[in-house]
């Protein structure tokens, strides 16, 4: 065994085993980290179709989301559409003047029917919790 022998087996050690072993273990922590993330949003997903099947107004508040999730997408649709093509005008004056106002009613508007359904949430629970109460107590009376 000579020194060129040493030299080769560094050599395929360090470029070929070292760099493939670091790409198993950062796929694996990848497919870990996408195992995790998706279980977290399956979780959230199924307890917020279990508050849609108590209350359509969630129902409502989803549909909003995705309403504004859409309008947001327009000034940077545009902004895109600018970097892209080259023969396209400048998108300040069309992202100011005429997309931005229609974002800034869509999410207010998503904002206050957001509060206005959670007051009613809060109110019929509070509604539903006291005639518990007034049944419990009436109950009690009885005996």
């Amino acid at each position: 065994m000579n020194f060129s022998d040493v030299v080769s087996y560094a050599y395929i050690m360090f470029f070929y085993v070292l760099p493939a072993l670091l790409i198993l273990l950062v796929s694996f922590w990848i497919k870990d980290w996408i195992v995790r993330v998706g279980k977290r949003w399956k979780r959230s997903a199924e307890k917020k179709l279990e508050l849609m099947k108590e209350d359509r107004w969630y129902v409502i508040l989803e549909l909003m989301k995705l309403v504004v999730f859409i309008v947001l997408l327009f000034p940077l649709l545009a902004v895109a559409n600018y970097a892209t093509n080259e023969d396209a005008a400048d998108p300040a004056p069309a992202i100011f003047n005429e997309t931005m106002p229609y974002v800034f009613i869509v999410v207010a508007f998503w904002y206050l029917l957001a509060i206005v359904i959670y007051g009613i949430y809060q109110k019929n629970k509070d509604d539903i919790e006291r005639d518990k109460e007034r049944q419990a107590a009436r109950e009690l009376m009885d005996q």
